[in-house]
């Protein structure tokens, strides 16, 4: 990355962590964050969900121990706590809409995405570099790992929650609305485009919301990224881990999962920028295949599972009748 673009940063994004029972995660976040060189300037706005009972009060009660359990390397810290459980798909959109409004820009975490070196750089570089242009409506922080012939940062039209930022001018796109969805919906042109050709129904998310009314904010802001013709900057290698893969987390899969990726490189001299603000086919084209070949993955372990369920009840049946 170049000098002059490092000069601009003048004022760093703030960072917004949202957390909910994993104190020992939220640490680990803090950590990482609170050794970058950009420490120092960022405000923290840290959200923290409350519990869903008595079961887990007591991990939700340490995870605010650990938000206010020391000075933390920041400019500012400000701890936000709820009283009531909201899920991510509430607290997301409430935290963000608290702090645009004091701010035009946020760098958002989760509690269990651990940043590497240079992800605050980056992150500010990029989010200072593309401030003006309203094609684009996402940095990520995260990379899928597919393989390039040289290191560069890249568009896509896809959206990220691992480690990520915006704009208010953007986020503002993220309002829910019905009426569009349920138009969009009856779209078959529209539908292929959000589920990349029949790669992933991102579609299907949508239609939850709609018909189940099952939040799923990062399912609408993908939504309402692609419907405004939006793009996501890409690093050339992921700045982020995602640790909750351990079974802490609430909306976990797998620890195998084959998006996830360690941290990537802190020197930027030898990265390129875009030369201009378009998707590569080639980019898209990779990445729809990691998906695809994640999908077909998990449909693998499904089928194996409920085979050898069937198996067992066989057995069991033949058991019995003997």
């Amino acid at each position: 990355m170049t000098t002059d673009l490092s000069e601009k940063i003048h004022r760093p994004a703030p960072i917004v962590i949202f957390g909910y029972r994993r104190p020992g995660h939220l640490m680990r976040v803090l950590e990482a964050l609170e050794s970058q060189p950009l420490a120092k300037k960022s405000r923290v706005f840290i959200f923290l969900d409350g519990p869903k009972g008595i079961e887990d009060r007591a991990d939700v009660e340490k995870v605010r121990e650990v938000a206010q359990a020391r000075k933390w390397n920041f400019a500012e810290t400000l701890v936000f706590g709820s009283k009531e459980n909201q899920g991510l798909d509430l607290a997301i959109p409430q935290g963000l809409g608290r702090v645009f409004r004091e701010n035009d820009r946020a760098i958002i975490v989760e509690d269990d995405v651990v940043a590497s070196s240079g992800f605050l750089e980056f992150m500010n570089q990029a989010l200072t570099k593309y401030q003006d242009i309203e094609k684009v409506m996402q940095i990520s922080g995260y990379a899928y790992p597919i393989a390039r012939p040289f290191p560069r940062h890249f568009f896509l039209p896809l959206t990220s929650c691992w480690g990520w930022g915006t704009w208010s001018r953007a986020w503002k796109h993220h309002e829910w609305d019905s009426h569009l969805a349920e138009s969009d919906l009856k779209n078959p042109e529209f539908v292929k485009q959000l589920d990349l050709g029949g790669v992933y129904p991102f579609s299907r998310l949508i239609r939850d919301v709609l018909e189940k009314n099952s939040p799923c904010w990062d399912g609408v802001w993908y939504w309402k990224v692609m419907r405004a013709g939006g793009v996501t900057l890409f690093p050339a290698r992921s700045f982020v881990e995602n640790i909750g893969w351990d079974g802490s987390g609430t909306h976990q899969e797998n620890q195998n999962d084959a998006f996830v990726v360690s941290g990537g490189p802190s020197i930027f001299s030898e990265v390129a920028w875009p030369e201009s603000v378009q998707v590569r086919p080639e980019d898209l084209d990779a990445v729809c295949k990691t998906i695809a070949a994640r999908e077909k993955n998990r449909k693998d372990r499904f089928r194996n599972v409920s085979n050898r369920f069937k198996r067992w009840i066989r057995k069991a049946k033949e058991c019995l009748q003997n």
